[in-house]
């Protein structure tokens, strides 16, 4: 196995096990304790879901597939150059979101914060390595790429910060925004990390089954630890 496609089958291992973390954490954990301090929860996590869609197909078009990879490579020659600050302002935003999510958590329990920040590293890692393989794709200088990635870094603690000293003492806030961001984290699960794990050749996808499911079982960790 040549070391592109050795990358390849951990990258799509390492998303099947994320979208399974990912989904347990949401459905087990974020969202029933959303629902314990607002009604609205479930309806925020159904705005969440629909909210990633929507803001998914605006990237998509664009130009901008935010494809992990698959057995059909991406030509990111052929795209405008554009896009790969379009591929950092998704992503950004993304990770800006992210900081939310573990704000609104640790709102609710330190333990869940713990739980939802691993989430968010685990799910993190594959988007790292898509904005870097597409602009060291389009030969962006090496002090561009790390200012990017610097800024990059930020948008999530930035995010965490601010919304924690925003919301604190709001819980019905807090909770409106955990049920956003466990719909976020469904669809980022069920939508987006499992299907490109899935562009693996057949042979693959049993042991991608197999990470998806050991990612669900250590995400329903928090139950276990109360």
């Amino acid at each position: 196995m040549s070391l592109a496609k050795a990358k390849k089958s951990w990258l799509n291992l390492g998303l099947g096990f994320g979208s399974g973390f990912l989904l347990a954490i949401a459905i087990a954990e974020m969202l029933p304790e959303a629902a314990k301090v607002s009604e609205y929860a479930y309806l925020m996590a159904l705005l969440g879901f629909v909210f990633a869609y929507a803001l998914e197909h605006i990237f998509k078009a664009t130009g901008f597939f935010h494809s992990h990879g698959s057995d059909e490579d991406d030509h990111p020659e052929d795209r405008p150059e554009a896009m790969g600050f379009i591929a950092f302002f998704a992503i950004s935003f993304h990770s800006l979101i992210d900081g939310i999510a573990i704000a609104t958590a640790l709102l609710s329990s330190f333990r869940l914060g713990i739980f939802v920040a691993i989430a968010v590293i685990v799910h993190k890692l594959p988007d790292g390595f898509t904005l870097g393989s597409l602009l060291v794709a389009k030969e962006y200088s090496k002090k561009m790429l790390l200012g990017l990635s610097f800024v990059l870094a930020l948008a999530t603690p930035v995010g965490a910060i601010f919304s924690y000293y925003l919301l604190k003492g709001f819980s019905v806030n807090a909770g409106l925004f955990l049920g956003l961001s466990s719909g976020l984290f469904i669809y980022i699960s069920t939508a987006h990390m499992l299907p490109e794990a899935h562009h693996a050749r057949p042979p693959a996808h049993l042991q991608i089954s197999s990470s998806f499911i050991v990612g669900v079982i250590l995400g329903l960790g928090p139950l276990l630890i109360k």
